[in-house]
């Protein structure tokens, strides 16, 4: 990628820069699926910013070759070790060896050879980026890419062939403007024929391809073992989980829950599940992708009901989310996991995105009649009443709330109304884990993130002999007006407990404050919501789009065919009727006018082209008359000297070139002066000598005057 040793050509420094650009979204491809770490990253960077300067000329930079082999060498060997106990991933070791003879190429590459290599890396970066890129953004990658890439091969066979070319016949300069143009129309048409045959053609490479995909990072919040601080970790994150649509596309209920787990068991740092309490079991579905999650007592409530539809990310992990209540569920799966009551999870399937459409109570209790849950055996009673060693004064502070309150509900309400009045919301963990984090949140920091209310409040009431869970999930969402959709990102994880009250059954608490509502800008926002509204389309149509999909299109292609045919001729008398009464009224008001401006356009079609080119040549006549004459000027000086002899009577025939037509002219003079025209003619035209336009001018004058 270094400037041209033939003088400069803007070809070279065209072809040069596309280069780069094709090298470069290609890397911005591989980089913006935020999968590799940073040092790779950033340093390739760095590598095209130092190749920028070297293309434009700003920064001179040679590596000798023995340091370039030396590094590549004991980069053979690093390779090994990434392989092995790095990544552990031939996939992506390999894709860090990609990285790295990007950057030896970016800064070293100097010949044809060097600029296949150049071509060869970016083509690989753009096939890995496919592999791991999950986002729309990578549609964007794709289009700069292909359009860099056919300015990188149309420049390219240009330059080989100048070289091939007499230096005489070389054009003095390139048609950059021109070549970039054609460049992006060639690109667009090739991007709109690949979207029709990318829709129309069946996906035969698709369970071949998710074979080499990659696992990418999962949420680890939301299992049947969360330590305590995981969920506050998730919350600082703002990568999309999930999406969610009702029947009629409407937004759901504000700040509604998302149930993912439900934590029995509390030893003082951490929530999990324990096995041997037959809480695992596994649910077939009552017909195929139906299963029925709640029991005939509850299917019998009218408790409030919503159906909706989710489609899940694959960073969520294995975890099932649910509005309210599960009641029943609708997922291609054979079978799925009960972790918990009322948690669910798949099995047996790719842990990649999917999609299921499930019916939810919306209720803050499960509205189940029976004076106890019918998972409920001396074991579980246990475990929702296991305490680990406190801190004394957390059963003082719990029974002081309390004091005076006779039933278990109001000692609940009490305690979730306590700990949002005298405890701050915070995403900043502590420094350290705290030995007691319990104790250590209530009397030492007294402040801290949902996890920390919904434990201090669960152990509070496992104090008083209430039976309690922890529940995390998600909380509230963002509605986008633009694909009637549900945003839920992991900044909206959430924690909450569930307590076991007679006559109510599980009933939800949530003791957490607000948190502080951060600076927004209104025109990101909006953007923010195009963006992901473009990466819904992309998941679902791109990514995951299959034979359901194409037989989905073809059926609404033929709807819409069925609907236009049968409605098109009363909507085209009708606007037919409307378009006549408008014009009438309009010819009436305006007719004079609208028949002026026709002949204004008229004339301006018919004699405006002309003018302008009369125009065009009169100043460039000029120009090349004052001096400043470019070598495309030549021609324009000799017609106008044909113009001349024109009104003499003597025209040059087409065949023949202006030396010959100079010696077929009768008069001796006038001979002569057109053979100097066509001879100053050829060293201004081919030869690039300056003061061929002055010389021809001079000599056109005196034909005019002759």
């Amino acid at each position: 990628m270094r400037i041209s040793s033939h003088g400069g050509l803007p070809v070279e420094r065209f072809f040069e820069y596309a280069l780069l650009g094709m090298l470069a979204s290609g890397y911005l491809a591989l980089a913006g699926s935020g999968y590799f770490a940073r040092l790779p990253v950033v340093a390739t960077g760095a590598a095209l910013a130092v190749r920028a300067l070297m293309v434009s000329g700003l920064l001179r930079l040679r590596i000798p070759a023995r340091a370039v082999t030396a590094a590549t060498l004991a980069y053979l060997g690093f390779y090994a070790a990434d392989y092995f106990f790095l990544s552990r991933s031939f996939l992506q070791s390999t894709v860090h060896l990609i990285f790295f003879l990007a950057i030896v190429k970016i800064l070293t590459a100097s010949t044809d050879r060097d600029y296949f290599y150049v071509k060869i890396i970016a083509w690989t970066e753009l096939l890995a980026a496919s592999l791991y890129s999950e986002n729309s953004a990578f549609l964007v990658y794709l289009g700069l890419f292909l359009l860099a890439s056919i300015a990188v091969f149309l420049s390219d066979e240009i330059r080989r062939s100048s070289r091939r070319a007499p230096p005489a016949t070389s054009p003095a300069r390139f048609p950059t403007g021109r070549l970039a143009a054609f460049s992006l129309v060639l690109s667009l048409g090739i991007l709109v024929l690949a979207t029709g045959f990318f829709f129309l053609l069946p996906r035969t490479a698709r369970a071949a391809m998710s074979r080499f995909s990659p696992e990418h990072y999962r949420l680890t919040g939301f299992t049947s073992e969360v330590d305590l601080g995981a969920i506050g970790e998730i919350e600082r994150q703002s990568t999309p989980v999930m999406h969610v649509r009702t029947e009629d596309g409407r937004p759901l209920p504000p700040g509604l829950k998302w149930r993912g787990a439900a934590l029995a068991a509390f030893d003082g740092k951490r929530w999990y599940n324990p096995l041997g309490l037959g809480l695992y079991t596994l649910v077939a579905p009552v017909r195929r992708g139906l299963f029925v999650l709640a029991n005939g007592d509850r299917q019998r409530s009218d408790t409030p009901r919503v159906t909706y539809i989710v489609h899940l990310n694959d960073v969520a992990g294995e975890t099932l989310f649910f509005a309210g209540r599960p009641e029943f569920l609708w997922l291609d799966a054979p079978v799925v996991e009960r972790t918990s009551p009322g948690a669910f999870r798949r099995r047996f399937q790719h842990p990649g995105s999917i999609v299921y459409q499930a019916r939810s109570f919306l209720s803050s209790s499960d509205g189940a009649p029976e004076s106890e849950p019918s998972e409920w055996n001396e074991p579980a009673r246990y475990i929702y009443l296991q305490l680990p060693p406190l801190d004394a004064r957390v059963v003082l502070l719990a029974r002081n709330i309390t004091r005076g309150l006779t039933s278990d509900f109001a000692r609940a309400r009490a305690i979730e109304r306590y700990l949002p009045e005298h405890y701050a919301y915070t995403l900043d963990l502590p420094a350290q884990q705290p030995r007691d984090p319990i104790a250590y949140f209530l009397f030492d920091r007294k402040r801290g993130h949902c996890e920390y209310f919904a434990s201090t409040m669960a152990v509070m009431l496992r104090t008083l002999g209430i039976p309690s869970r922890v529940i995390t999930g998600f909380q509230g969402g963002v509605y986008n007006p633009i694909d009637h959709q549900q945003l839920i990102r992991a900044s909206d994880a959430h924690s909450w407990v569930e307590a076991y009250l007679p006559r109510l059954g599980w009933t939800t608490f949530d003791p957490t404050p607000f948190a502080p509502a951060s600076a927004s800008n209104a025109f990101l926002d909006r953007l923010s919501l195009y963006i992901d509204a473009a990466d819904v389309f992309w998941q679902e149509w791109v990514l995951d789009y299959s034979l359901d999909h194409q037989v989905l299109l073809a059926t609404r292609m033929q709807d819409a065919s069925r609907r236009f045919s049968m409605t098109w001729p009363d909507r085209m008398a009708g606007w037919t009727s409307q378009e006549a009464a408008a014009a009438t009224r309009f010819f009436r008001r305006d007719g004079l006018d609208l028949l002026a401006a026709v002949v204004a356009l008229g004339l301006l079609g018919g004699f405006g082209p002309d003018l302008f080119r009369r125009w065009r040549d009169h100043l460039r006549l000029r120009r090349a008359l004052s001096g400043a004459a470019r070598p495309s000027d030549a021609a324009l000086l000799y017609q106008r000297m044909l113009r001349i002899l024109h009104r003499r009577g003597i025209e040059r025939p087409a065949w023949l070139t202006p030396l010959e037509f100079s010696s077929s002219v009768r008069d001796p003079d006038l001979a002569d002066l057109t053979r100097q025209v066509a001879a100053a003619y050829n060293d201004f035209r081919y030869g690039g000598q300056p003061g061929g336009a002055a010389r021809m001018a001079q000599l056109i004058e005196q034909i005019e005057h002759l």
